[in-house]
């Protein structure tokens, strides 16, 4: 049993390919009768990779031992793996709690595979199941003459691995058996609808009714109403992206002095602008 902050299992020896860094419990005697023990682990992230795994097997007559995973994050890549296994007898169960995400990259895999008796159990529960088709990464319960196992996944959503009835060069998710019956693979996820709650668009955009007149009296003249941008209409997704922000240079105080502007006249033209607006909506 486990509990850490972080676990990282990488590589195999660099003299024998047989010998992997991982957590093991394991019977490697052929002719032993006993089961193989189980691990548990809690961890806030499980990575593992280059060969590395994590298995319960027996290569005896016995049973396959058990393994519990609770983490938020799990990751396996390069060739590394999860297996209960057994040679003879029945195939042990995976159990995952995976409440963020889990990925499998580079023909990793997750097995409960036996080879005399029937495969093993894999329970997933918790979010996001990650894999790349073409890198072969499996989740398989599969077995030779005995029953397939059973492979139950509750996931929110499941990307790029899939159900099929055998394995295949792609990311797999299989409870098959050579020669046996095959076994139960149940998954369920969270559906969203990204359009739910989205009101329909008409497909031809309607133009908005304006007077197309001002009321005015005496002898005063009419406004006219002019098209310039888009205003305060919202964008479209045809309209052209422009920078509406005008970028001036730098002046030196000493030059902004000999300017000479004349504040008179621009307050007199602001003062005539108000007041054509004014008459235009019949005010004083």
């Amino acid at each position: 049993r486990i509990d850490a902050q972080e676990i990282i299992l990488k590589g195999i020896s660099a003299l024998d390919d047989e010998l992997a860094s991982g957590l093991f419990a394991s019977v490697v005697r052929s002719q032993a009768e006993g089961d193989g023990g189980d691990i548990e682990v809690t961890s806030n992230s499980i990575f593992v990779s280059n060969g590395a795994e994590i298995s319960v097997e027996t290569l005896g007559i016995g049973n396959a031992g058990n393994i519990e995973l609770s983490t938020p994050y799990l990751r396996l890549e390069t060739d590394s793996f999860i297996s209960a296994r057994t040679t003879s007898n029945t195939g042990g169960n995976i159990f995952l709690q995976i409440s963020g995400s889990m990925i499998l990259r580079r023909e990793s895999q997750i097995s409960t595979n036996a080879g005399a008796g029937n495969g093993g159990n894999i329970e997933f529960d918790g979010g996001l199941i990650f894999a790349i088709p073409q890198e072969n990464s499996d989740i398989t319960a599969n077995a030779f003459s005995g029953s397939g196992g059973r492979v139950t996944i509750n996931a929110r959503q499941i990307s790029g691995i899939e159900f099929r009835p055998a394995l295949t060069p792609f990311s797999d998710i299989t409870a098959s058996s050579e020669q046996g019956p095959q076994g139960i693979v149940t998954i369920d996820t969270l559906e969203i609808d990204p359009t739910q709650g989205l009101a329909a668009l008409p497909e031809e955009p309607r133009a908005p009714e304006i007077i197309q007149g001002c009321q005015v009296s005496g002898n005063r003249e009419a406004t006219q109403f002019f098209e310039y941008g888009r205003g305060g209409a919202r964008s479209t997704p045809d309209d052209i992206l422009a920078i509406e922000t005008a970028v001036t240079d730098w002046i030196s105080l000493a030059v902004a002095e000999d300017l000479s502007i004349d504040v008179s006249e621009t307050d007199s033209a602001h003062r005539s602008t108000a007041q054509r607006l004014a008459a235009c909506q019949g005010a004083p």
